[in-house]
């Protein structure tokens, strides 16, 4: 009886040990706090406090697009944020965007942010490495109906972060950028205003 005891206690303490090693073993502990939802709520505390960067990224070149997708079942607006021509390796790439908040009203979604956060394998974009770009699009239902004057006036505006880590630290940029709209987009939507 008495070596059974014994036996369990040593059995949980090198249980104990091995647990809380397990959890300090942690490879990368920044990176395992970037979920969606702290994403998107950097994004939402740096619109509320305007805070963006005032130049173009110097590391990379950011693209910023929108267009039209007729679908059979919908009329869609697709939003793409495209980084291309790294100048330095970028590891870990996480992007995001939030679409100008009042966009919820305007188009036929829970919710207007996306992000790479749910990618299965880490982001590497190296200068001439293999993956030398990376975009985020996300395509949302357009209501005809919800389009009006105030539609037009703000759905070019996106909010966007961009991290990642180079030279043993994390970088995080943030910005605010009118994206350019197809020509078609344009045309549907000055067409469809209500």
């Amino acid at each position: 009886m008495k070596k059974t005891l014994l036996y369990s206690i040593i059995l949980l303490l090198v249980t104990f040990q091995l647990g809380c090693q397990n959890n300090k073993s942690n490879s990368n502990i920044l990176t395992s706090e970037i979920t969606y939802n702290s994403e998107e709520k950097d994004l939402i505390e740096a619109i509320n406090k305007n805070d963006f960067n005032k130049i173009e990224p110097s590391n990379y070149k950011l693209t910023n697009s929108i267009k039209l997708l007729n679908d059979e079942d919908a009329d869609r607006i697709e939003y793409e944020t495209f980084i291309q021509e790294p100048r330095i390796p970028m590891n870990n790439v996480i992007m995001s965007f939030y679409l100008e908040p009042t966009m919820l009203q305007k188009l036929n979604t829970s919710n207007v942010f996306q992000t790479n956060t749910h990618n299965d394998e880490k982001l590497n974009i190296i200068p001439n490495g293999e993956v030398q770009g990376a975009s985020l699009a996300r395509a949302f239902i357009l209501d005809p109906n919800k389009i009006d004057q105030n539609s037009i006036n703000i759905y070019k505006t996106m909010y966007i972060k961009i991290s990642y880590d180079s030279d043993n630290k994390r970088i995080e940029d943030y910005y605010k950028v009118s994206a350019t709209p197809s020509d078609e987009l344009d045309n549907y939507l000055k067409n469809n205003t209500h």
